[in-house]
């Protein structure tokens, strides 16, 4: 009896800790997700000043809110192309409310890349410039394509540094369980 006493309080203990990680349970990664790196604790990212192909000013903030699916692409880079495409396929299937797909082109020829675009056929809601090459001080761009993950406070938490299929069937509910999971965490 006074084992049972010790284990029901144990037991009992334990019940408010499970319930508070319980919002914070690391997500099942997708197999086309293996390499995907998600931090224990978001990082921080300066606010360095891009701009879009009108040349409007935006930064790492812009999407509050959302998780931010920021992908690192030139296109002098073979694998970007099908990246991007992927990517483009995997925005239907995507809350626009609580997730931006937003590529990052870090050529320095800024005139090369609307060609690049129409060439492809790609379209994207939010597509960023680097127009002053800030992008490598506070990123890895020695490998591209690159994804990081922004949570909603623009806010570092996750990357991938390589091709991912995109479109895989995989990814998208896991994209959407990690915004539900991040959106509890959002500063006003």
């Amino acid at each position: 009896m006074k084992h049972y006493v010790i284990w029901l309080l144990l037991l009992w203990s334990l019940l408010p800790t499970s319930a508070t990680q319980a919002s914070n349970q690391v997500l099942p990664k997708p197999m086309v997700l293996r390499q995907l790196v998600m931090l224990q604790h978001p990082q921080p990212l300066p606010l360095i000043a891009l701009s879009d192909l009108q040349g409007n000013a935006h930064n790492f903030a812009d999407n509050h809110g959302r998780i931010t699916v920021l992908s690192l692409w030139a296109t002098w880079c073979t694998l970007c192309v099908r990246d991007l495409q992927h990517l483009q396929q995997l925005l239907p299937q995507l809350d626009a409310q609580k997730i931006s797909v937003v590529p990052l082109s870090i050529d320095e020829d800024l005139t090369l890349v609307p060609p690049f675009l129409q060439q492809h056929q790609l379209q994207f809601q939010q597509m960023w410039l680097d127009p002053q090459q800030q992008v490598a001080d506070i990123l890895p761009t020695d490998v591209v394509p690159a994804t990081f993950l922004l949570n909603g406070n623009g806010e570092l938490v996750g990357f991938v540094r390589g091709y991912v299929d995109w479109a895989d069937a995989s990814v998208a509910p896991y994209l959407l369980q990690l915004a539900n999971q991040e959106a509890a965490k959002v500063q006003p």
